[in-house]
């Protein structure tokens, strides 16, 4: 089964030309609408675009912030990114995903050089004591709607069929 019968999964996308434009499949379809895309795929678009752009294949993306501005068509799409700031130890990167004339997707990533880190030998009974044990709180400190939240405990397997005890 997939997005259209008969279709067999290749990718989400397929190149369109050798600057930067991509085709979406069918398979970047989202639940909402049959003509935009799921989030997902455009989102790893542009973190693939960024990867291809770091300087130094020992740098790793620590942290992806991806905006969406409009729904993204299934359609024809362009990449583009830019180097917003190439440091020694740090990169930030800028990545736009364009449908036709309008922006729909940007995204700004910052990315770490690894490097080897050298930590000294532990040294014998270096564990810290445990914290201090709290007193514990009182039933009037508690949260406050715990009273509307009701418990159950069940049994059985995961994926198992049939009547659960209450």
């Amino acid at each position: 089964s997939g997005p259209d019968a008969g279709m067999r999964p290749t990718s989400f996308y397929e190149p369109d030309g050798a600057d930067g434009r991509f085709r979406a499949t069918a398979w970047t379809r989202g639940p909402w609408s049959r003509e935009h895309q799921h989030g997902g795929p455009p989102a790893a678009l542009l973190a693939r675009a960024v990867e291809a752009a770091l300087s130094d294949r020992d740098c790793a993306i620590v942290r992806f912030t991806v905006e969406f501005l409009r729904p993204v068509p299934i359609a024809q799409l362009r990449v583009e990114t830019d180097v917003l700031k190439r440091g020694r130890l740090v990169e930030r990167h800028a990545a736009r995903l364009w449908s036709g004339d309008d922006l729909v997707l940007t995204a700004v990533a910052l990315c770490l050089h690894r490097r080897q880190v050298v930590l000294p030998p532990a040294r014998p009974n270096s564990v810290p004591p445990p914290p201090p044990r709290r007193p514990s709180r009182t039933r009037s400190r508690s949260f406050p709607t715990r009273s509307a939240i009701r418990r159950r405990s069940t049994c059985g397997t995961s994926g198992a069929r049939g009547d659960s005890p209450t």
